[in-house]
């Protein structure tokens, strides 16, 4: 009884196991574009996020009146008169930095 089970099972075993299927060469293709189209649509709402952040960051969903864009205009001469001057001497670093000649 013992061997007609295991004979039946080989046989069974042997007709169960099919060949690989053959791997199709456009198949290879068509994965390589889809992931591609995949990374440049990733790429693409990046950039449209980083675009948005940057447009709401800069005021563009509220128009800033002209009187306080006109304010924004750098240092006054006071506060650039008031920076610290440093006087570059050939060879006589102040801070104490020495570099090979």
């Amino acid at each position: 009884m013992t061997r007609l089970l295991t004979r039946i099972l080989k046989e069974a075993n042997s007709s169960a196991v099919a060949p690989p299927p053959e791997a199709v060469p456009g198949e290879s293709d068509f994965v390589v574009i889809l992931a591609a189209m995949l990374c440049a649509l990733i790429c693409v709402v990046g950039l449209i996020a980083v675009a948005r952040c940057a447009w709401l960051r800069r005021g563009g969903a509220s128009p800033q009146p002209l009187a306080s864009t006109a304010a924004n205009r750098g240092l006054k001469k006071k506060v650039v008169e008031s920076l610290p001057k440093f006087t570059y001497t050939a060879g006589k670093w102040r801070f104490g930095f020495k570099f090979c000649n």
